[in-house]
């Protein structure tokens, strides 16, 4: 699994270092400011890949299958108690903020303000690092684990196919159209944010749907 997801996430990351011209985190943000947009709209779906494998790479639900809390009541941390246990629950939410972080550089434009408001970099990082905290939150309170060969498969069949297919079409965009990339691209995300958003909103409804079914099921099985 850990190795299965880096992959995308590193296809996700390149993506953006090709559209920065530069590895430096500072120069990606530059490169947001000087652009007039940030990286979430012309690279929605890199920031999407990078979030579901950094979620992955996290062990966090649904992907959360090395861990297995619902298993082994706190998963393998039960092993452990007082100090270390906590150091383990700290190193965990560590990599959240972490995450949240890079994410937020990467793809909000880092310290910059939106919409023209005052600039307070520290305020304006700190926020948007909360939204990334929340997102991940939300994820693991809202999907069911998923199967282990449909955790593998989704990670070779679904986000590797799709990582390679964003970066050969940014490649070429910024190729052909080195000075309105950004528009073309932004154009191209747009109506994938929109499927993507209704694909995850028909997911979640079904699996609270299924829900109060099994509840039934089990009682009626009892």
């Amino acid at each position: 699994q850990m190795i299965s997801y880096e992959i995308p996430m590193g296809l996700a990351v390149v993506t953006l270092v090709l559209m920065a011209g530069s590895l430096s985190l500072n120069d990606m943000v530059d490169a947001q400011s000087s652009g007039g947009v940030w990286f979430a709209f012309p690279q929605f779906v890199s920031m999407v890949i990078f979030l579901i494998a950094s979620i992955a790479e996290m062990n966090r639900a649904p992907f959360d299958m090395a861990e297995a809390e619902s298993e082994l009541v706190a998963g393998f941390h039960t092993e452990y108690s007082g100090f270390r246990f906590a150091m383990f629950y700290m190193g965990e939410y560590v990599n959240i903020v972490t995450v949240s972080a890079l994410a937020t550089v990467m793809f909000l434009g880092g310290w910059q303000a939106p919409f023209g408001l005052p600039e307070v970099p520290l305020l304006w990082f700190v926020i948007k690092v909360f939204a990334f905290i929340l997102f991940f939150m939300w994820v693991r309170a809202t999907f069911p684990r998923i199967r282990y060969d449909l955790l593998m498969g989704f990670g070779w069949k679904v986000l590797i196919p799709a990582g390679f297919l964003n970066f050969a079409v940014t490649a070429v965009v910024m190729a052909l159209y080195p000075g309105d990339a950004i528009r073309i691209l932004t154009m191209i995300n747009i109506p994938l944010a929109v499927a993507i958003g209704i694909a995850m909103k028909i997911t979640a409804s079904r699996v609270a749907g299924k829900a109060p079914r099994l509840a039934q099921q089990v009682e009626a099985g009892s």
